[in-house]
């Protein structure tokens, strides 16, 4: 079995990719012949769910209360069941086979019905050279993270380069149960795991002439800092920063506006000031004017959140100690109820000891390196 991860080898000086045309025809489940008959889709193993609007199953069905993605329509397939191995697919052709050794990007976007007790793995792309799937383990482009999530739509996504002509695509979990993690979801009457699918795109990663000089994150003392460099652009209009804790579902933290046409060195800067503790990934989303667009590589980042700052005793009457994770040099500041600032010390060491005995009994605020709280005098 051959897993294909999205994390790519990247010189310094690397060019984006654009979304091309997309392979799948209807990749938002918005035409059908008659409500609810999917042009070009079908069923390739079980029962799959159709719900649109055109039978007033979206957003409220009973399965949930998901809004689409985009449009008027979505799918739903069952990913775990208390049948063994019991899956669903979905399949479509492609409106041209795959071009051997061409590299592709494949796209969708996943939310956990309400319905369900359980979020599974796994949830990807089988490419086949007919209109048939089933649990064999053989999934070119899948994630390995378990999705929960029954609020939001989750971007799975990936890059698969084939060694056969596939005309086939089908969307759900390829892999058998004993090898598909599963996790508790909160809620649900349904002992499995039922997902919505919707914004399926395959394409050919096309080459564009817009240069990346540089593109990294690091921590500071309180926020992540994205910096990228492009050495020229064509037809852009936004960067989108998305981040992700296992470098397979991302999120949107944030967009930058593009230059639009340029032949010089741009710097553009992002500051995500709600990081994720420990390592996650960034990377960039670029959109073109066109609606097109397209992914850099990933960078890694570590940020280790700062711990509380204890303060003993407290209630004191005279010496405090503050201990914790300050920035230093940093300046410790004391202010009253009435907001005057009654106590300045810098802090050079850790633990630091401020003599709080001249102040007069009762309650202060304390702040330093963005930090505060109360002290109480007696």
């Amino acid at each position: 079995m051959k897993r294909y991860m999205l994390f790519s080898v990247s010189a310094l000086l690397f060019s984006y990719t654009i979304l091309a045309q997309n392979l799948v025809t209807n990749p938002g489940f918005e035409l059908y012949g008659v409500c609810l008959n999917y042009s070009s889709w079908t069923n390739c193993l079980n029962t799959p769910d159709q719900f649109n609007t055109c039978n007033g199953t979206v957003p409220v069905n009973f399965a949930g209360n998901q809004a689409t993605y985009g449009g008027n329509g979505y799918i739903a397939l069952v990913d775990r069941h208390a049948t063994a191995n019991y899956h669903e697919f979905y399949c479509v052709p492609l409106t041209s086979p795959l071009v051997i050794g061409t590299p592709y990007y494949c796209e969708m976007q996943v939310s956990l019905t309400e319905l369900s007790t359980i979020g599974a793995a796994n949830m990807g792309f089988q490419f086949n050279t007919a209109a048939a799937a089933s649990v064999n383990n053989i999934s070119q482009v899948y994630t390995s993270s378990i999705i929960t999530n029954k609020t939001n739509w989750v971007q799975v996504s990936g890059i698969f380069t084939p060694t056969t002509a596939f005309s086939f695509v089908a969307v759900g979990n390829f892999l058998a149960d004993a090898l598909t993690p599963t996790a508790t979801a909160v809620g649900g009457t349904y002992t499995g795991a039922y997902y919505y699918i919707d914004g399926v795109i395959v394409t050919p990663n096309i080459p564009l002439p817009i240069e990346l000089l540089k593109f990294d994150a690091n921590a500071r003392s309180n926020f992540i800092d994205v910096a990228w460099t492009t050495a020229s652009e064509h037809n852009t209009a936004l960067f989108s920063v998305e981040r992700s804790s296992d470098g397979q579902l991302f999120e949107h933290v944030g967009n930058i506006a593009a230059a639009g046409n340029s032949n010089k060195f741009l710097q553009y800067e992002f500051t995500d000031s709600l990081p994720l503790k420990g390592i996650s990934y960034y990377r960039l989303r670029q959109t073109d004017n066109d609606g097109k667009h397209s992914f850099t590589k990933l960078v890694s980042v570590e940020f280790k959140a700062k711990t509380a700052i204890t303060i003993y005793p407290n209630p004191s009457n005279g010496v405090v100690k503050f201990e914790g994770e300050f920035s230093f040099p940093a300046m410790l500041e004391i202010y009253d109820i009435a907001g005057r600032l009654v106590f300045q010390q810098q802090i050079d060491s850790n633990p630091t000891s401020c003599d709080l005995s001249q102040l007069d009994n009762g309650v202060y605020f304390w702040q330093a390196a963005n930090k505060n709280g109360r002290i109480i005098k007696n």
